[in-house]
């Protein structure tokens, strides 16, 4: 059997066999990956430095690894069947060795890394190590709690390259979240709010095309984003719509409008060029806020999120709106 200290190289495919393999050397000796597309010289450098007892392949993967294996050396199996459960399997006979719970300093995993040589340099990391790496990680559901599930989508296409590495930190969480709450949930409820006050709810029919301009450049500007699969840069535009838009709420003064008896119209097609652009959000939007974009269009009073051409082109005036709670709320800290 496999015991403390010995190490077990493992080959198979990146999936659940690999998971298995290593919680189950891991808990034993020490667990040694190695890319299942290594040639075979590359393999036998990499067991022979490694020194490893056991070779874990599948079916699959590591043929080249077994055909290098020397003749002492443990062959072991993983397979997963049709309900998913991995099985691992070997020779039998030659007794099987003492369970010991591996201590805190044992090694638990064995990786090379180039090094500044031509010869790969091991890097032995122990189970106190990985510890510590678990204590980094970041559960998804604990965040959906707090946050919903459409912040935390939004916080994964808005600030992940598509392809490239990422990293996460509470304050760039924060960051991206706060954008939702105090940039688009603000504006729908200013503009909302302000509907209800100075319109009895009802959308003014005015020809509502303050920040047309606006909304093609940014609808041109998504179309390549999303073309390009550049989903982050296609959220930044869209948020930066929503920014604008604010500011045409602070320019235009929609207060002051309503206070003036013979501003009656320039009031209206302030609140329905911001009600347009409310509509062309909820467009935008839809893909990663899917169930707070269904909310505020509902609460545009209309029967579902339109499409981007529909959003430009719907008819908006006539329609009530409803307030209601924040759709992106703060969260205490």
């Amino acid at each position: 059997g496999i015991e403390r200290g010995d190490r077990v190289a493992i080959v198979p495919p990146s999936s659940i066999e690999v998971i298995v393999s290593f919680l189950a050397v891991a808990a034993a000796g020490t667990a040694a990956p190695l890319n299942p597309d290594y040639k075979a010289d590359e393999f036998e450098f990499y067991i022979e430095d490694t020194k490893a007892k056991a070779l874990i392949t599948s079916d699959q993967v590591g043929e080249e690894a077994r055909k290098v294996a020397p003749d002492s050396m443990l062959d072991i199996r993983a397979s997963v069947d049709d309900a998913g459960r991995v099985t691992l399997s070997g020779p039998t006979g030659g007794g099987q060795a003492a369970e010991v719970a591996p201590e805190p300093e044992d090694i638990a995993l064995v990786l090379h890394t180039s090094g500044t040589t031509s010869r790969p340099k091991r890097v032995p990391l122990a189970h106190r190590n990985l510890a510590v790496s678990v204590g980094n990680v970041v559960d998804p559901l604990a965040l959906r709690e707090d946050y919903g599930t459409d912040g935390v989508r939004w916080y994964l296409l808005r600030d992940m390259p598509t392809g490239s590495d990422a990293s996460y930190t509470p304050e760039r969480f924060h960051a991206r979240y706060d954008e939702l709450a105090n940039v688009l949930g603000n504006l729908a409820s200013r503009v909302i709010s302000m509907i209800v006050k100075y319109r009895d709810g009802i959308i003014p029919e005015a020809a509502g095309d303050g920040l047309e301009a606006e909304i093609a450049s940014t609808l041109s500007a998504v179309t390549g984003y999303m073309d390009a699969l550049r989903v982050h840069d296609a959220m930044a535009v869209s948020m930066d719509l929503a920014r604008t838009a604010n500011g045409y709420v602070d320019r235009r003064k929609p207060w002051s409008q309503a206070k003036d008896p013979s501003g009656a119209e320039d009031l209206d097609e302030t609140l329905a060029s911001l009600a347009r652009v409310l509509a062309v959000l909820t467009a935008l939007f839809l893909p990663v806020t899917p169930q707070k974009m269904t909310d505020l269009a509902d609460r545009l009073g209309l029967k579902s999120v339109p499409t981007l051409d529909q959003a430009r082109s719907i008819s908006l005036g006539g329609l009530r709106v409803e307030k209601g709670a924040p759709l992106f709320p703060r969260v205490d800290r």
